[in-house]
Order: structure tokens, then sequence, then C-alpha cells
């Protein structure tokens, strides 16, 4: 069962970024996009993992 999100960004492509399987959410496609823009966040990978961390928290 694809799960939606209004406080993920949205995709770019077609693709559920969170799936029920069970007990378990399994996760594809996370990239440091804002959620508020939904632009990939300057500052490199660093930046870019810990907004994935914040995004995956909105979960």
């Amino acid at each position: 069962m694809s799960l939606i999100f209004d406080s993920l960004p949205q995709p770019k492509f077609r693709y559920s970024p969170a799936v029920r399987m069970g007990p378990f959410v399994k996760t594809a496609g996370m990239v440091g996009l804002d959620p508020q823009t939904g632009a990939l966040v300057p500052g490199g990978a660093g930046v870019e993992f810990a907004q994935i961390l914040r995004n995956l928290q909105a979960l």
C-alpha cells in the first residue's frame, strides 16, 4: 500500500516515497528536498543528508 504524506516534498517522478509492508515502512528515492520549495537543499552531501533525516521524521 502506497502512503501519501503532505509533509514531504512531492516526488518529481512517479514513485511512492514510502510503502507500508506489515509492521514496516520501506522508503525509496529519499533525497534532500526542501518540503516548502521542492528544491534540493544547497550545501552539499552533509546538508542533504540532514534534510533527508528531517524528511524521514515527517513520516
